[in-house]
Order: C-alpha cells, then structure tokens, then sequence
C-alpha cells in the first residue's frame, strides 16, 4: 500500500486454499496520483465470509488489477466483497480465470458483491468471469460510474447462471456506461432479479448481449435488455 504520493507494489499469492473472515482484507491502494499495484491470487478454492475484502483502489492515479486464477470454487458470503475502484483516475480490471480454463463454480450470497467502480469523474474498469456456474443470492455484480467511462461485464464458459433477488449491471449517471455480455446455457432469474445496463442522468447506457439457449423465470422486466426466449 502507498500511503505516499508513490507507485505501489504488486502482491501475488499463491496457495491451496485461500480463506477470509471477519472483515480480514486484503489491499493494493494508492493516494493522490500514484499508480496502484495488482492484486494476483492463484489458488484451488477462495473463500470471503462476513464482510471479508479483496480490494484494489487508486484517488487519481491508474488503478490496480485484481486477477484471480482459482480452479474449483470461490464464494463470497455475509457482505464479503472483491472490488477495483479509483475516485478521478482509472479503475483496475477485475478477472476470474480470464484467458484460462473456466473455474468450476462462482458464489455469491447475503449481499456480497464483485465491482469495478469510480466514485468520481475517473473510469471504471472492466469485470470478467470465465466459470462454469455462476450463482448469485441476494448480491450483485456490478461495473458503474458516475461521469466517467464505464467498464464492461463479460460471463463466458457458463452451463448454469441463477440469479435470485440480485443484479447484474453496468451503470452511469452522466458519463458512458459499459457493455454487458453473457454466455450461458441456461439463465435463471428469480425474485425481481436484474440484467441492466442504464443511466440515471445524461450519460448513455452501455448495450446487453442477450444470454443464448434457455432462459428460465425471466418475464417482464426481470432482463432488460431485449427480453428472454
């Protein structure tokens, strides 16, 4: 971490088993326009209980990657959250098992999160998930921000995406919003859950590429986007 105006370090971790609890995290962060450093985990299960952290965060400067190579299963449980963020500068990347074999199975549960975001007139980075299932319970994946460039979403490798009672979105208020892309078998969308990609303000919403093959509980407005078929 750079608590001075400096660049940060890169941090690699490599184990069997990674497993975060009770508001542990782990941070790559910068201040004023210093550069950040990536955050780079390669392991076989990667666990975020109660309020557990993966974070990467920049004021102004470029933000940190996280890159995460993990080959059976991540979850993140109790408000845990792995998140790519700047204010006014660049939002590092956020990916799982990008430009490798998909993981088994990603997990979200009790208002947990995956974000990249930019809080101020910086850019949001870009999020993407290569797994095959992707579970999400009352959480969210998200790319936003406020006036910048938004990120895009990007889910390829998919047999099965739930959602229940949670979003998947790219949002703006005033700048350009990303795109979202999914690949999946089968979607399943239960709850009021969303696939959006919008804007609150002046900005323009990014577009969403519909899920291909079958898309279960998904009426109304639950996909928007074109619908589901």
């Amino acid at each position: 971490r750079s608590t001075v105006e400096s660049d940060a370090g890169r941090l690699t971790i490599t184990t069997n088993q990674l497993t975060l609890t009770d508001s542990i995290d782990v941070t790559v962060s910068s201040v004023g326009n210093a550069n950040s450093g990536n955050l780079a985990i390669q392991t076989q299960t990667l666990a975020l209980d109660n309020q557990a952290q993966l974070i990467a965060e920049t004021e102004a400067g470029i933000g940190g990657n996280i890159d995460l190579e993990v080959t059976d299963t991540l979850t993140l449980n109790n408000g845990s959250r792995i998140s790519a963020s700047t204010q006014d500068g660049q939002s590092g990347t956020l990916t799982i098992n990008s430009d490798r074999p998909p993981i088994q199975s990603v997990s979200l549960s009790q208002n947990s999160a995956l974000q990249t975001q930019a809080t101020g007139t910086g850019d949001s980075g870009n999020l993407s998930i290569n797994a095959n299932q992707l579970s999400v319970d009352d959480s969210s994946i998200s790319a936003s921000t406020l006036s910048g460039i938004g990120g895009t979403v990007t889910l390829t490798g998919l047999d099965t995406l739930q959602l229940d009672q949670s979003n998947l979105s790219t949002t703006t208020q005033d700048g350009q919003g990303g795109n979202i892309t999914i690949d999946t078998t089968t979607a399943t969308l239960n709850n009021s859950s969303t696939i959006d990609a919008s804007t609150s303000g002046s900005g323009d919403a990014g577009t969403r590429t519909r899920p291909r093959g079958r898309c279960c509980g998904c009426p109304g407005r639950t996909y928007r986007g074109g619908g589901c078929g």
